[in-house]
């Protein structure tokens, strides 16, 4: 019986055979060692696969109970959900049962064992370590210590988990049904960093201080932008520069300038060359024109830039021009 949400059109493998299973799902994954857990039955082994930019869906039925035992995953993370049946998951010394609707959470680096159910299906999201760690260094601001490795425990206890498997399912539905929803590359852009972001919120895990701290650490792609705009200020530029010299998406950088600065990246152009006009205003030795500043910051239309500026300062250029010089 087939089950929804299964990547039916993704299927790469159905097979009796343990050894060719073995072979054709380590390639996705890594060199394991998968035995029979019991004498009873010979099933069929189906796997389907669906690959989105740094994360892969999978869908794994191996039809009998099975004993895997991997080496570490080194360069990915490993995100399982397990549809129906039951599985038991030995990790670092500790040992979970999971149940139907249970979630586990696995490190690259973790000495891991597996004892799956006969009828245990699992949804298998693979999270390449090298992308998921740069994306929590642009978001904490930070470089990371050591490996980013999550807490080890079964479940979906927080809104936030609750959260990533609601992503998975969305876009298993997606690929299900042959939609372009999720199809373009925009699109699976977001998906990835939508679950990147609610991973980190999960659990705790070696950057979780870093989120306790609250503001105070910034992202490093909000970092890039206000680098960017020093260095570039002066410049006709625009949110695509922005969203460029970020190195994320439009829609992560008006997310963690709105969270980390209170406005969106343009305001905060806009403020800068504020700043900057006003520190030129402001000098009792130059001999310069509002109407010159304004032009030299990219304020090319003089009436909304002294409206900009008198909201901000309180008080029109020409004032703060006046101040300057009697200094």
């Amino acid at each position: 019986m087939q089950m929804a949400g299964e990547l039916r059109r993704h299927a790469i493998l159905s097979t009796t055979d343990l050894d060719h299973a073995r072979h054709a799902v380590g390639r996705i994954f890594c060199p394991h060692r998968l035995t029979p857990g019991s004498e009873l039955g010979e099933g069929v082994v189906r796997f389907h696969h669906a690959p989105v930019r740094a994360l892969s869906v999978n869908w794994v039925d191996y039809g009998r109970d099975v004993v895997i035992d991997p080496v570490p995953f080194e360069k990915f993370y490993l995100l399982q959900i397990l549809r129906s049946g039951s599985a038991e998951i030995g990790c670092n010394g500790r040992r979970f049962a999971l149940a139907a609707g249970e979630a586990s959470l696995l490190n690259p680096d973790d000495e891991v064992s597996m004892r799956w159910s006969g009828h245990c299906h699992k949804l298998i999201v693979r999270v390449e370590r090298a992308a998921l760690e740069r994306f929590a260094e642009d978001w904490f601001g930070c470089y990371l210590p050591g490996p980013l490795n999550f807490e080890n425990r079964p479940g979906w206890e927080t809104p936030e988990l609750a959260v990533a498997r609601g992503l998975v399912e969305l876009i298993v539905q997606d690929f299900e049904s042959g939609a372009t929803t999720l199809g373009h590359a925009k699109a699976h852009r977001h998906f990835e960093e939508a679950l990147f972001t609610a991973l980190l919120m999960s659990r705790r895990h070696s950057l979780s201080g870093h989120m306790q701290a609250g503001a105070s650490v910034v992202p490093r792609a909000v970092k890039r932008a206000e680098d960017y705009i020093v260095a570039h200020a002066a410049e006709d530029i625009g949110i695509a520069d922005l969203v460029a010299a970020s190195e994320v998406s439009n829609r992560t950088l008006f997310e963690s300038f709105r969270r980390f600065r209170g406005v969106t990246p343009m305001q905060y152009l806009r403020r800068y060359r504020l700043d900057r006009v006003r520190e030129e205003l402001l000098d009792p030795d130059s001999d310069v024109s509002v109407t010159d500043v304004a032009m030299r910051w990219n304020f090319d239309q003089l009436g909304r830039f002294s409206s900009y500026y008198a909201s901000v300062f309180g008080e029109k250029p020409s004032q703060t021009l006046r101040r300057g010089r009697s200094s």
